[in-house]
C-alpha cells in the first residue's frame, strides 16, 4: 500500500513538471520586465469614491451612505471597511490570472505593493491595521500551480505598508471557488478556520488587514473575516486587487464616474 501511494506522487510529480515544460518550452510563457508590462499596459487604482468602502462595489454619485450601498445596505458584514484596486477588467484582470495560472510572481509582487498604497490612502489616519493576514490555499492546490497566489500579493502589501505577514488561517481541501455559483460561495461558511498557535498572536495585535487577489461575491473573505474575529481579532479589513461587478447591477454611471475622476485627475490625457 505504502508503495502505491509513493508511485501515485511519483506520478502526479512527473505529470506536473511534464506541463511546466510544456508551458516553458512551447508555449513560451516569459514575462518582460515590470516596468514595461505596466507602460504596455498602465494599471491605475481606482479614485477614492468610486467603490463602496462596506462591500467593494462600484457605486454611483451619492448611492453609499454609511451604511453601505445598494448592494449591501442592510446586510451584516464582518469587516470594518473594504479596500479594492480596481474592478476585474483588462488590464488588471488579464494580469490577475496570469499570476494565478501562469505564476508571474514578480507582478504579483507589484500589484501587492500597489494595492498596500491604496489602502494606506483609504484608511484614516492613524488606523494602519498591525499585520497583513493572506487569504489561504489548499497546499495542494499551491503545489500543483507552483506559487500561493494570495500570499505573494499580500507579501507586497506587507512591505509597502511596514507591517508583518502573517499566515493564521487554513482552508480545508474542496472545489475552487471558479468552478462554484455565487450561491454556491455563499453558502460554504464550512472551510476556513484559524491554527491554534496563531490564536494568541492574533489577540495581542487586535487589527488585521485580510488579502486576497479577487472577490466575486464576498463569501471567502467574509468568512477569514470571521474565523478571525473568533480567534480574539478586534478588527478586520478586506483588500483586494480587484472585484468582479455584481451581474445583477446594471450601474453604468459607476463606471463613468471612475472615467471622470481619472480625467480630472490627468486632464492632459483626456480627450
Amino acid at each position: 500500500m505504502q508503495f502505491k501511494t509513493t508511485a501515485r506522487w511519483m506520478t502526479a510529480l512527473r505529470l506536473r513538471d511534464a506541463l511546466r515544460s510544456v508551458e516553458s518550452d512551447l508555449l513560451g510563457w516569459e514575462f518582460p520586465p515590470i516596468d514595461l508590462a505596466i507602460a504596455e499596459a498602465p494599471i491605475a487604482a481606482d479614485p477614492a469614491g468610486t467603490w463602496c468602502l462596506r462591500c467593494g462595489e462600484t457605486v454611483g454619485t451619492g448611492e453609499q451612505t454609511e451604511r453601505g450601498c445598494a448592494s449591501c445596505r442592510g446586510s451584516s458584514t464582518p469587516l470594518e471597511r473594504f479596500i479594492r484596486l480596481g474592478e476585474y477588467q483588462p488590464p488588471l484582470s488579464t494580469r490577475v490570472l496570469q499570476i494565478k495560472y501562469a505564476r508571474w510572481h514578480a507582478m504579483a509582487g507589484e500589484l501587492g505593493r500597489r494595492l498596500g498604497v491604496q489602502v494606506r490612502e483609504s484608511l484614516p489616519s492613524g488606523r494602519q491595521p498591525a499585520a497583513v493576514v493572506s487569504m489561504p490555499m489548499p497546499w495542494i492546490r499551491s503545489w500543483w500551480r507552483g506559487i500561493d497566489h494570495a500570499s505573494e500579493i499580500a507579501s507586497g502589501v506587507a512591505s509597502q505598508l511596514g507591517i508583518p505577514l502573517l499566515h493564521p488561517l487554513i482552508q480545508r481541501p474542496g472545489p475552487t471557488q471558479t468552478s462554484r455559483s455565487r450561491t454556491e460561495r455563499r453558502r460554504a461558511t464550512d472551510r476556513m478556520f484559524v491554527r491554534r498557535r496563531a490564536r494568541d498572536t492574533i489577540r495581542a495585535l487586535g487589527s488585521l488587514l485580510i488579502v486576497d487577489d479577487v472577490r466575486t461575491t464576498g463569501a471567502s473573505v467574509h468568512q477569514a473575516a470571521l474565523a478571525l474575529q473568533e480567534a480574539g481579532a478586534s478588527e478586520v479589513i478586506g483588500a483586494v486587487l480587484a472585484v468582479v461587478p455584481n451581474p445583477r447591477r446594471r450601474i453604468e454611471r459607476g463606471r463613468t464616474l471612475v472615467e471622470e475622476c481619472r480625467a480630472a485627475e490627468n486632464p492632459a490625457e483626456s480627450p
